[in-house]
């Protein structure tokens, strides 16, 4: 996929692949990422700043990782999803089975992360960045892939 309409606020932070194949891939956009080595954060900690996270389910059962309940309708780059902003303000849920065992959840808000110097950024807009996301034609080839750098700041 590509999201091309994340603020520059957010910058792509970090991509977390689960070697096991039982937890998926979490992609962090924030101010500051984790580094690589697993050593100590470069960055102090910032209260309130804008986060969001995708999370690649490796599973064909919603209820397992969203909640459905007070949802609406919502197409998620020309997919049938979900989209959930029940905590008022906090944050927005969304949701879309992009295919037969690959579940895609976006969960956005106001968190801590590691950086000091950005002030306080109001909840994204998820509704925003979801409408100018685009799928990879045929997931299964590489090749159809947008390259991340093309995409993310």
């Amino acid at each position: 996929m590509s999201m091309p309409d994340v603020p520059a606020n957010m910058p792509l932070a970090e991509i977390n692949i689960d070697g096991t194949g039982d937890y998926g891939t979490i992609i962090e956009f924030a101010p500051c990422g984790s580094p690589i080595n697993g050593g100590a954060r470069d960055c102090p900690v910032a209260h309130n700043v804008e986060t969001m996270s995708v999370h690649i389910w490796p599973s064909d059962r919603l209820d397992w990782h969203f909640q459905e309940e007070g949802t609406v309708p919502l197409k998620i780059g020309g997919k049938d999803g979900l989209f959930d902003d029940a905590l008022n303000g906090a944050g927005d849920h969304a949701a879309v089975q992009v295919q037969p065992g690959m579940l895609v959840v976006f969960d956005s808000g106001v968190g801590d992360v590691y950086r000091v110097g950005d002030p306080p950024q109001p909840p994204t807009r998820l509704k925003g960045i979801l409408a100018t996301l685009e799928w990879a034609p045929d997931p299964a080839n590489e090749a159809s892939w947008a390259r991340v750098s093309d995409w993310a700041k």
